[in-house]
């Protein structure tokens, strides 16, 4: 495991356009770290993984950091330590400019906790796809998608079906949901949205398998021309992992040496066909539909020997993790495999012995829920604003911190880690985010953790 920044420039200058070629007379002399800072990390963490981040920095024109933005969230004492970096100055013929750059930051993570970390960063046309499809019934869903017709490349458009069709309440809504994931896995193969769950799906019964089909053979292709991308292996994975699990073992092994996160897939992957998982809930992302018993597929069989031999404690606590974190949702739907209690209690008490302190449980059964269970949304109670850093304020700094957060089960905000915005407002905006409260979300009554995201915007007006 690499435990140094890695400086990889792949950014042209941020005042042009990335596609566009810069003229022939121009020069341009690209920033050099000069003061470079480690991430502290508390002395007792000392069983890790390393995740790397990918991370784009927005240099101002005296070489300071001025922005920061990751699919994958960021730590507060990595954010500390990357608004402490400094430049020499980019320049354009001879004179400093701003620049944009990337750098991959290997980000430390506890091993207890470990899983399969999809990003989830929700972009802005995420977020307005949300928006508009609250207000869409299926009516209005059909007319949206006609009107794709006369403008395929509509992407606002086809993020809005998207996540309204998450609901997945029909075939015709699932359909209309794979023909979104056809058109984004084809035309923008690298687009977030992709590596959410309802971006994934089951295969359909063989007479409406015409789309999924496709679909299949698109991701294919994507991870033969290029299956070391991270976005193509999260995203094809994601798709693919109940369809092809050896199709995709087959493309992580490889990458063993070169990420965790590959490690992190292919636990997960076995996980999945070790408990005979068929499908995950395309809003929630729980497992939704295993095998009445363990499968016992050739994969799955060898799924479970590799889980109960290997020496990768990467992928044992992956696996762990997608095991674990299935128990409840199956036992609710009344659908928990025959064997899980066993297989679950396996994969803990081996990592147990590595580290005493895992926090995963094994939930094998529960009464089926109530005619009226219901998830009760988590509900802002005390929102307290941030203060405006006078400093930002008078150079006319304005924008949206973005966080990923953990709204725990007493309604504190817990594991904020930033996801993008200007580094002068984090602090800020981090402050007054920790001091918020929401009334907890609910599972059939009993308070529940969610993972989250947080918009904090400064507005001068």
């Amino acid at each position: 495991m690499k435990n140094i920044l890695t400086l990889i420039v792949y950014l042209s200058l941020a005042v042009f356009s990335i596609s566009r070629p810069l003229p022939a007379q121009d020069r341009i002399e690209p920033p050099v770290p000069e003061k470079p800072f480690q991430p502290e990390y508390p002395a007792d963490l000392t069983a890790f993984v390393i995740e790397p981040a990918r991370v784009e920095i927005i240099l101002d024109s005296q070489g300071i950091p001025f922005s920061l933005k990751s699919l994958t969230s960021l730590p507060d004492n990595v954010v500390e330590a990357l608004s402490k970096w400094r430049f020499t100055p980019a320049k354009k013929n001879g004179k400093a400019v701003g620049y944009a750059l990337g750098i991959v930051v290997p980000v430390r993570r506890p091993v207890g906790r470990m899983g399969r970390s999809r990003s989830q960063n929700r972009g802005r046309d995420i977020n307005d796809a949300f928006a508009a499809a609250k207000g869409l019934d299926a009516a209005g869903a059909v007319r949206l998608e006609e009107q794709l017709k006369g403008k395929p490349d509509d992407l606002s458009r086809r993020l809005t079906l998207l996540v309204f069709t998450r609901k997945d309440t029909d075939e015709g809504t699932r359909q209309m949901r794979l023909r979104q994931i056809l058109w984004l896995a084809s035309n923008q193969p690298k687009h977030d949205v992709l590596a959410a769950p309802y971006a994934t799906a089951a295969a359909p019964p063989s007479a409406d398998a015409g789309t999924f089909e496709q679909i299949r053979e698109v991701w294919l292709q994507q991870l033969a021309r290029d299956p070391s991308d991270p976005a193509i292996l999260d995203h094809a994975t994601n798709f693919l992992r109940f369809s092809d699990p050896e199709i995709v073992e087959k493309t992580i092994q490889p990458l063993l040496d070169e990420t965790d996160r590959a490690a992190i897939f292919l636990g997960d992957l076995y996980g999945l066909s070790a408990l005979g998982a068929t499908a995950v809930d395309p809003n929630t992302g729980n497992i939704s539909a295993a095998s009445e018993k363990m499968a016992d597929t050739p994969f799955a069989v060898r799924a479970r020997y590799i889980l109960d031999k290997t020496q990768d404690l990467r992928v044992l606590f992956a696996a762990l993790s997608t095991v674990s974190r299935a128990g409840l949702p199956l036992a609710k739907a009344g659908e928990t495999p025959a064997g899980y209690a066993d297989l679950c209690g396996r994969l803990l008490a081996r990592a147990r012995e590595a580290y005493p302190e895992v926090e995963e449980k094994c939930v094998a059964a529960l009464p089926p829920p109530s005619a009226g269970s219901t998830v009760e949304a988590a509900n802002l109670t005390n929102m307290v604003r941030p203060n405006y850093p006078q400093e930002a304020k008078s150079r006319g700094i304005t924008g949206v911190v973005a966080f990923q957060a953990t709204i725990g089960k007493d309604g504190r905000v817990h594991n904020l880690e930033l996801l993008h915005g200007p580094v002068p407002l984090y602090q800020a905006a981090r402050d007054a985010v920790l001091r918020w409260e929401y009334k907890p979300t609910r599972l059939d009554g009993v308070p529940v953790d969610v993972t989250t995201t947080i918009d904090v915007t400064f507005d001068l007006n």
